[in-house]
Formats: C-alpha cells, structure tokens, sequence
C-alpha cells in the first residue's frame, strides 16, 4: 500500500493514527498517535532512535528508501514494555531491517507515477551463507515533480548490512542514507486563496473571499518557486544527508543468558532554503515568482553602485554529530521470570547557523560583502548529552502474562553561540518511567489486559535554552521542570479461524505539556518595542482518552475485510497565572485559560476499512477507505488569555472528510524469476479536503483572528495519484 508516499502515510490504518503529507514535498509528511504529534511518539530503526535530539521532530525524507529492505514495522500505541530508556508518550514505531535470517535473493524494481516520478531501485540479500556471513545491500534512484507545484524530488538511498556467526556470538555492521533535496510548501494559507469554492461551502461571506489576493489558486499552487532563464527554480528548498552506522553484537551466553550491543553513529549535514534581502521577490499576475525580474534589482544603479544583493536566498544550515550506545542483557531465571536490564547512551551536538546560498547575480550582500557559503544572522551549536539505564521483569504463569519495566535517564543541555561567544547550560534533569501490565488469557482465543504508566520526562531542549536568531543572545528557561505522565489503559482481544479483533480504551493524563512554539514576550516591560524573547509557559495540561477498537473477517478464502474505529477526547486541562522568570529583576505574569478545549492537529474520529478480493491466485484487488472527522485547528492553549477575552475558546473544527485508495497486485513466476506487478490509485475519488489547519494564524493568514474558516490557514490534501511498479525476484 506504500504506493512510494512517506513511510507514515500507510499507518492511517493504524487505529488512533493520523497521518497528512502537510504541504506535499517528498519527505514532509507528518503523524499523530491518539493526538500525540511525532515530537512525542518514538521512532528507531532497529531499535535506534532517530527523533531529534533538541526538539525530538522527525524528519522522514531521510529514510525514503527503507521500505525495500523493511521486514517490518511495528506500531506500539500507548504504554507497554521497553528495552530502551525513552518515555515515549503517544507509542513508538520500530522499523525493522531484513537480516541474515532473510531468503537469499536479488530484487529489481522500477515505479513509475504521476507527474513525470520514476524510481528505480535493486536489493541483494545473501541469507545465510556456509561461512556464517550473510549480506543485506540496496540501492536506489528517484526523482519527479511533484503533485504539488515546485514539490520536486530527486534523491538516492544505500543500505549496506553485513552479519557474521561466530559460535554463539553475532557480529552485524549496518550502514545506510539518502541524500535528498526536494521542494517544499511549508506555509499553509487562507481557505479562499486555495479553493473559493471550498470557502464559501464554510460560510466564509463573498466579500471577505473577494479581499484575498491570488483568489483561488487550486490545491497545486505553491508560491515558493518560479522560472529563471526558462528553468524551474525554488526558494524553499531542503537539503539533506543522514548517513547512520552502527555495529552490533550478540552474545548467546548459555541458554539462560543473552547479551546484546548496539553502538551507533549519525551524521546529519544540510538544512533548508528561504527567500532573504531587504526587498521581496517579484511575482507575475498570478503570485509565481519571477526570478529574472528579481534579480534586476540587484543590478548596480544610482541608489546601489556596487550591486549587492537587495533580494537573495539563504540557506539555514541544521548538522549534527550524534553517537551512542544500546547495551541490553537478558536472563531467563525459570519457566516463570525473563530479567532483563541494559543502558542507553548519547551525546549529540547540533550546528546551526545561517549562510548565503544564492546571490541571484549580486556581486555580495550587506556592505560585508558577503558571498556565497558565509555566514551571517546566527551561528551556534547544541550540546545534549544523555545518560539512561532500564531494567524489564517478564513473568508468566498458567494464563497470565505480566511485565514490570522501570527506567531512569539523566540529561544535559548546553550551549554556545559563536558570534557572542556566549555559552549557557541548564541544570541536570534526572526523569524517571515506570510502567507494569498484564495480559490474562480466559483462552487460547480471548484475553484481557490491563496496564500502567508513569512517567517524569525532561522538557525537551528546545523548551528550555533558546538560541535568539535575531539578536544572537542565548535565554535559558529558569521555570521548566519535567513533564509529568500518567497513563492507564485496558483490552480485550479475540481471534478465530475467521475473526478476530482488539477492542482497547486509555487514559492518558500530561501535566507541563511543553509547547512546540513557545510564546515570546518583550526583552524590557518598559520598552514594548524592545527585542521579543521566547519564554517557557509552565502548567500546560491536557487529557487524553478514548477508545479503539480494529478487526478482520475473513469470510471466504478469497475475501478479507479490515475495520478500524478511533474515537477519542482529547482536551487542554488547564489554567493559570505563570510567573515567568525574565531576568534577577524582571519577572512576566502570563494568563491562560484553556480548560475544556479541544486538543487540535489531529482527527479525534476515525472509521476506516479495507476489503480484499483474490480471484485468481496471485493476483488481488483491494479498496481501503478512511473516515475523518472532530478535527479541530491546531491551537497554542497560552493564546487563550483572560486578559484578551479569548479565555476557553474552540478552535475552528475542519470539515470531516473520507479518502479511498485503490491497490491492484499480480504475481507471476517465469521458472526461478517471481514478477510482481503493482499498481496503486491514491485518493480514488480525487476528493477535495483540508488535512491541517491552524487557528487564527496570525503568520500566514494574519486578516482576522475570529476562531472560524476565514480566520484559519491550512493545507488541502493531495488529489488523485497513482504509481505502477513491476519487480523481478531472482
């Protein structure tokens, strides 16, 4: 079902999973788990983690070509027992590579799509030789303009994996990448100014559409690119490398005693493109840039002898060196009890800063005269440095299986800006998870379950020092303390020769929810045009719960039926006046109020399903649709302030919506060759819907600030798409 979309987009079938491609550049996708975005869900590949280390986002354009050699991929909602020290809030998603214990063979794969995509990409997979060494390789190409315009795509991926028995040690190195570029739409914008259709079906009134400028562009338009010279070019662009390394080792010690151990290595370089200079670029009637006449303006005159740049584009750089270390040992005492403890370590270092990347024929920008690569704006580095230990007791007996797993984790945050020489730190966080459960199984068909959780998880770096772009100074956050998690959940399962199903409800209480876009507030209260620094907001709080419930039937041998239903409550739980530290004299009294509101970013309703039909052997047709709706506005719960009259206001609630995919598949063997043939139609009924919005969105949609259509901004979901692949199996 992939279909070559991002690797989160097939987890829409997840029940409590909502999963958009945001503005639709090749990567950009985004998910929540039971409204919990992906800065909270922890995602490994082969159990190493990959979130972000300052700001825990996930970057999925990194990984694009993971899927040829995926095994699987595990979804975990919610609590349950874990070998690694990250308190994980929403679940976790583990992608598991294909080993030494993979069927030898040689795939060859070409996909071709709309909008001129074409992928090509070929995997070797040895299994296990004579010699004890088994080798996993793959590579791969792509490229394609993109369903939305100036969304272009062009990148590589390699994945080499080497395994080696010895006796009863394992010996594994794995290495893989993709470097990438692709263009981007990262803002979303006014209803009217994509769909004045859409609009006014809203309610949104003729006259306040008809102020729009660029009415009713369609859901293809991107204002970030245009035509230089006659060839396609965008401003907003990523670049990106993440090569990742790690060496494993596993130790059968005797039956009783297993040890694992996994040291890793990640090397991010590059970052992403913007549009910069004292003057804007120049538009044509439809609001496309015009590169050509934009850099006139760079040309030396009367006002600009020496033709420096009065329009340009930048480049804010994001590297990072990251290492560490996954040491797990395991213990089987008896028939009842599985021990199990290990230690986590990392240390990362980020560097950001900002850097000339197009002077558009100027001969240098500001009286500097600076060229392209060198830097200006900002130029620091981040230091996180993590320290954890964990430990898992199993027991089973007659029909009850049951777990215990605590953790602890130290973590240190610094920083050091390179244009001030200021450096900042922030004080030692020690947190702590501890999660138990039990599974009683009445029969072998039909069980229940029962779990727990606490967890005490550091505020993430970002919410506590913050590097200020603008005025080069380095603010640590004096009043934040740990996030507080506390999560109960219950099940049932059944499963039969022709039915089964899990029907489950959580409990999920977050008190000190950090923000993901910290407000700002005057530097100096006496000064309100004085530079504006971001504070932390303490005593966010918010209540999930809600109930899931996913099943198959399989009535006949050629026919299976899937359903998924999602409902939750999600809602902010708090209000306040924080007393926010500033400086040794200056203390801000920040109002909020914003309890009862609906949690926004993610449908609080989902009902979707899927019917597979085989009739024939090796060939299936299968149509999956979904069902969204109770989605509200994405909204900061600090906007609503007693203060302002906006205390314990809804967002704006999107429309409901629901997408059909339709997937066709043929397998057919030429003596040892297995061909596959595949081909995948995307949002069938190419329905027009919003997938994201963002309440009174003073950035992108600053108009109005009325809680309604009008005073939103979003972004439509893709039409319709297809792609068709063929493989040849050896």
């Amino acid at each position: 079902e992939l279909a070559s979309q991002d690797i989160p987009m097939i987890l829409n079938s997840t029940p409590g999973a909502y999963a958009t491609q945001s503005g639709g550049g090749d990567g950009d996708a985004r998910i929540t788990i039971r409204g919990f975005n992906q800065r909270n869900v922890a995602v490994m590949l082969d159990g190493v983690p990959v979130n972000d280390m300052e700001n825990g986002q996930v970057y999925w354009s990194n990984w694009f070509g993971l899927d040829l050699v995926t095994k699987t991929m595990q979804v975990q909602r919610g609590l349950g027992a874990s070998k690694i020290s990250i308190p994980s809030v929403g679940g976790t998603i583990n992608i598991l590579t294909k080993g030494i214990d993979a069927k030898r063979n040689i795939k060859i794969k070409q996909e071709i799509g709309n909008n001129a995509f074409t992928r090509t990409t070929i995997g070797l997979t040895s299994g296990r030789m004579k010699n004890g060494w088994g080798v996993s390789a793959a590579a791969s190409y792509k490229q394609g303009d993109g369903w939305a315009d100036g969304t272009f795509t062009k990148g590589y991926f390699y994945y080499l994996r080497a395994d080696k028995e010895l006796g009863n040690h394992a010996i594994g190195l794995q290495a893989f990448g993709a470097p990438q570029e692709h263009g981007q739409r990262p803002f979303r914008t006014a209803i009217a100014q994509t769909d004045a259709q859409t609009a006014r079906e809203l309610g949104i009134d003729e006259e306040t559409i008809e102020e729009y400028n660029f009415l009713d562009r369609g859901r293809r338009f991107n204002e970030h690119w245009g035509f230089s010279n006659g060839e396609a070019k965008s401003v907003r662009k990523n670049f990106y490398h993440k090569p990742q390394i790690s060496l494993r080792h596993s130790w059968q010690i005797n039956k009783k005693s297993f040890l694992s151990n996994v040291a890793y290595l990640s090397l991010g370089n590059g970052g992403g493109t913007r549009d910069d200079g004292p003057s804007d670029f120049v538009r044509d009637s439809s609001g496309q840039i015009d590169f050509d006449k934009s850099a006139e303006k760079n040309l030396p005159s009367f006002f600009n002898p020496d033709g420096l740049a009065n329009t340009f584009i930048s480049a804010s750089i994001n590297n990072h060196f990251w290492y560490g270390l996954l040491s797990t040992y395991r213990y089987d005492m008896n028939e009842n009890w599985v021990l199990s403890g290990g230690v986590d370590v990392r240390s990362y270092q980020g560097d950001h800063w900002r850097e000339v990347h197009d002077l558009l024929g100027a001969s240098g920008y500001t009286t500097e005269n600076l060229q392209v690569g060198d830097k200006f704006d900002f130029d620091y580095s981040s230091f996180v440095n993590w320290a954890g230990v964990f430990g898992l007791a199993e027991y089973s007996v007659g029909k009850v299986n049951s777990f215990m797993n605590v953790s602890y984790a130290n973590t240190t945050y610094n920083a050091e800006n390179y244009f001030s020489g200021q450096t900042a730190s922030f004080p030692d966080q020690l947190t702590f998870t501890g999660k138990t459960g039990a599974v009683y199984n009445f029969t072998e068909k039909q069980g229940v379950f029962l779990n727990l959780g606490l967890l005490n998880k550091a505020q993430r770096f970002t919410n506590v020092i913050n590097a200020n772009r603008n005025t080069n100074e380095i603010t640590v956050f004096a009043n934040a303390e740990n996030e507080k998690i506390q999560a109960i959940e219950v099940g049932y399962n059944f499963k039969s020769r022709y039915i089964s199903g899990n029907f489950n409800a959580y409990y999920t209480n977050w008190l000190n929810k950090p923000l993901d876009f910290p407000p700002t507030v005057a530097e100096d209260p006496n000064e309100p045009d004085s530079d504006r620094i971001r504070v932390n907001i303490p005593g966010i709080d918010a209540l999930h719960k809600g109930v899931e419930l996913e099943f198959s039937v399989e009535p006949h041998s050629k026919v299976a039926i899937e359903g998924v239903v999602s409902i939750g409550d999600w809602r902010w739980n708090s209000a306040s006046v924080a007393s926010i530290k500033i400086s040794e004299t200056y203390s801000y009294e920040y109002d909020f109020d914003a309890t009862g509101v609906h949690v926004g970013d993610a449908a609080q309703t989902q009902i979707g399903g899927l019917i597979r039909y085989e009739p024939i052997k090796g060939t299936y047709l299968k149509l999956k649709g979904t069902h969204f709706d109770r989605h509200w506005a994405d909204i900061q719960p600090e906007d609503l302030r007693p203060s302002e009259s906006t205390a314990g206001r809804e967002s704006w609630r999107l429309p409901s919506y629901s997408v059909f995919d339709f997937h066709l598949g043929h397998t057919r063997k030429f003596n040892k060759i297995k061909a596959n043939f595949r081909f995948n139609i995307l949002n069938l009924f190419d329905t027009t819907f919003i997938s994201d919005g963002r309440n009174n969105d003073r950035f992108n949609n600053p108009s109005f600030n009325d809680f309604d259509a009008k005073s939103a901004s979003v972004f439509f979901g893709q039409g319709r798409r297809w792609v068709g692949s063929v493989q040849f199996e050896f």
